[in-house]
């Protein structure tokens, strides 16, 4: 706002009312922010200040601010339609998650902790693909890291597991992985996917989120390894389940369960 004008708000207008519609201001969608520029100045037209010590005075002591209640349904009409845009706005960015039968997304040249550059190709002498979007930060995933090297150590070629980093954050980088990698004794390719490439491809919305991929690279399963982050009471095996009906030739049973943890953001 130029100075001028914001001094003119400041000395002939009630101030609270610019308080109440500054963050609509800030926000980073244009439309939103015009609407919120529009309604300021809507509200601040109605909450001049008197010009006469007398004006302040009501006839009445019971009388009511003629515009107070225009101004109350203005600003819930407002907050309603910025929180259906967003609401829209958060829908458009989201990823569709791929669902059962789908094909894997063939992701290329994605840098791993092992200094090698990784694709689908690198695995297909394994008869099924076990992909898990993980991160350095969440506690969830740190639960899990046990259970997913004993997966590892347990189907040995059979079955290749690979962890996929999509998150943002400061500690979301390929020198941490490392140190994940090294510190946690991870026993299986731990992949940086800075451009969230792959997880939109994907659909992942939380780390961990897990995608079984059959023989022919399909998506069998997706959804949680199983239904506890606490190893202790875990009583459905998601994950293992499928990966076993897969190895006997049978149909999964349950085929999709929902995920959990903590979300991925998506740029």
């Amino acid at each position: 706002m130029p100075f001028a004008l914001r001094e003119l708000v400041w000395k002939r207008w009630n101030l609270n009312a610019f308080a109440e519609f500054a963050f609509l201001r800030k926000l980073s969608i244009l439309p939103l922010r015009m609407t919120g520029t529009v309604a300021m100045f809507v509200v601040l037209i109605q909450r001049r200040e008197p010009k006469t010590l007398t004006d302040k005075i009501p006839e009445k002591l019971d009388q009511q601010d003629p515009f107070a209640m225009l101004r109350q349904m203005t600003f819930f009409f407002l907050s309603a339609v910025v929180l259906a845009a967003t609401a829209a706005q958060v829908c458009a960015d989201a990823p569709r998650t791929l669902k059962i039968g789908d094909p894997a997304p063939n992701w290329k040249f994605v840098p791993g902790t092992d200094g090698q550059l990784h694709r689908l190709q690198d695995y297909n002498d394994a008869q099924i693909v076990v992909v898990a979007f993980l991160c350095n930060k969440c506690p969830c995933v740190k639960g899990y890291e046990e259970r997913f090297k004993r997966l590892v150590t347990a189907y040995g070629s059979r079955v290749r597991f690979v962890g996929i980093n999509s998150s943002t954050g400061d500690v979301e980088t390929m020198d941490i992985m490392k140190q994940r990698v090294a510190s946690g004794g991870l026993n299986f390719d731990y992949l940086r996917d800075e451009s969230q490439t792959v997880a939109r491809s994907f659909g992942a919305t939380s780390t961990p989120h897990i995608f079984i991929l059959d023989k022919d690279r399909r998506v069998a399963y997706t959804g949680a390894f199983d239904d506890n982050r606490d190893a202790k009471q875990v009583t459905q095996h998601y994950a293992l389940n499928a990966l076993n009906s897969l190895l006997k030739g049978e149909a999964v049973s349950l085929q999709q369960t929902q995920q959990f943890g903590c979300a991925i953001t998506y740029r």
